[in-house]
């Protein structure tokens, strides 16, 4: 099993320009950065990833319904 080390990496984001600013020193290990982008509800259908998200829960939910029978 993988062990993770979470570290709290002091950070400010700027809403004008859309910039992520490291506050302190650098971080010596690599860093993922997570985005979320708000869809509006009328256009959920034709964003890709929504359309990922949903087909992956229906094959999800498929394979729970075959192991029933």
């Amino acid at each position: 099993m993988k062990q993770f080390n979470l570290i709290d990496i002091r950070h400010r984001w700027n809403w004008d320009d859309k910039t992520l600013l490291v506050l302190g020193h650098d971080p010596k290990v690599d860093v993922f950065c997570g985005l979320c982008v708000k869809v509006e509800e009328s256009a959920l259908f034709e964003d890709y990833w929504c359309r990922k998200w949903i087909a992956a829960h229906m094959k999800l939910q498929a394979n729970k319904l075959m192991t029933l029978f």
